[in-house]
């Protein structure tokens, strides 16, 4: 829902070609922005993960918390490479400071 499934199809064709990340199209500043902005909106949203189909469906508490805690665990590790690359100063983004709004523990804190 938050367009993070292409930025990281982007960073793995990316991968070992030398290019800066910020110069691939669909990863520019904006383009990043715009996916992490609505992926921290469904993250902070009460209840984001819970109403994840299908995981909004699964009707054993245990199993949901299992597959809850796997989604988030997922979303924490994507959100931590992004967050490296984007940093990374040789993928030239203009303000990464600006672009990454949290460290990856913190976003990790967020899933919780």
């Amino acid at each position: 829902q938050a367009g993070l499934a292409p930025k990281l199809a982007a960073l793995r064709a990316n991968k070992g070609k030398g290019e800066p990340l910020s110069r691939v199209p669909g990863m520019d500043s904006r383009a990043v922005a715009g996916a992490l902005r609505a992926l921290e909106a469904a993250v902070l949203e009460r209840g984001a993960l819970d109403q994840l189909q299908p995981l909004g469906r699964v009707q054993e508490p245990r199993v949901r918390t299992t597959a809850r805690a796997a989604v988030a665990a997922l979303l924490a590790s994507a959100y931590s490479l992004l967050h490296e690359h984007v940093a990374d100063p040789k993928n030239l983004y203009d303000a990464p400071d600006q672009l990454l709004r949290y460290s990856p523990s913190q976003f990790s804190v967020m899933l919780q």
